[in-house]
């Protein structure tokens, strides 16, 4: 889920492919797809994964792991009981400027709602990182199910 703004889409879409294909990599036989908000008119690529716009809670719901970049999908996750795993790439001015003067603690909407750490998150451009926090799950899933 790669956010619902034209600016986050942007900025998050190289490092979703990325994650997708070095995900197929390792467990070519899981699916892959791209949860959209209605609202959003973008261009993605289908070879990115399957994208969904219609139904898309029903989506969030079928999936095993969400990965999502977006406050809002994040904080609906954790209501359907969906894991997750969350990344955010902030804007440039926000990593290079507002840094100094601001500090966040916390980007992750359901870990604040919860006021603690129930999704793993990574801030930046990190797709070892990020993909490592997938396949912790994914290792952990097949693990439960043998």
């Amino acid at each position: 889920m790669p956010g619902s703004r034209p600016e986050q889409i942007k900025r998050h879409m190289p490092v979703i492919e990325r994650l997708i294909g070095m995900t197929r990599e390792r467990y070519p036989g899981y699916e892959c797809c791209i949860i959209l908000h209605p609202a959003v008119n973008s261009n993605i690529s289908a070879s990115a994964g399957r994208i969904i716009k219609e139904n898309r809670y029903q989506a969030m719901k079928d999936c095993d792991l969400i990965v999502t970049t977006s406050g809002t999908a994040s904080l609906e996750s954790a209501f359907l009981g969906v894991p997750q795993v969350f990344f955010h790439i902030p804007a440039f001015l926000d990593m290079h400027l507002f840094r100094h003067f601001i500090h966040i603690r916390e980007y992750n909407l359901a870990n604040l709602y919860h006021d603690r750490k129930i999704v793993p998150c990574v801030v930046g451009r990190d797709c070892r990182r990020i993909h490592r926090k997938i396949m912790d799950f994914i290792e952990k899933l097949l693990a439960n199910n043998n």
